[in-house]
């Protein structure tokens, strides 16, 4: 997937995490990318302060994939708002501008609990817990 010989870069926020460590796995094992990864020991998304660490790592050749969340091992409010913290400090005006994609990695738990066993275009969304409800916000 090279372009013009240069290797596109990827960096994985929340790399340590269940969805986050398989595509970082499988990113680092694809010599055509220059893959990075970050967990909240590394990068605090929550912490506005932290966000400019991220821009040693982005430029318009990269792609950075969302995967990290605040409320995958608490569900309650206090991670309900670091979670919607970390949204607000990754729309970062001048971390945004920087870089070449943003990947966000959302959840069917926007849509709720439903006897509809397909999720289409005409659903809608129906979150029934803090967690459904910041992958909607984000």
């Amino acid at each position: 997937m090279e372009s013009q010989g240069i290797r596109r870069k990827i960096v994985i926020l929340g790399h340590s995490g269940f969805l986050g460590a398989g595509l970082y796995e499988n990113f680092l094992k694809d010599s055509d990318f220059n893959t990075q990864g970050f967990s909240s020991a590394q990068i605090d998304l929550s912490l506005q302060e932290s966000i400019p660490k991220l821009h040693n790592f982005v430029d318009r050749n990269t792609s950075v994939v969302m995967a990290a969340s605040a409320l995958a091992k608490n569900k309650d409010f206090s991670s309900f708002r670091k979670e919607i913290d970390m949204f607000i400090n990754l729309a970062d005006p001048n971390l945004i501008s920087k870089i070449g994609h943003l990947i966000y990695v959302s959840s069917t738990a926007i849509y709720g609990r439903s006897s509809d066993s397909f999720i289409t275009e005409l659903s809608l969304p129906r979150p029934y817990n803090l967690y459904g409800l910041a992958k909607f916000i984000g």
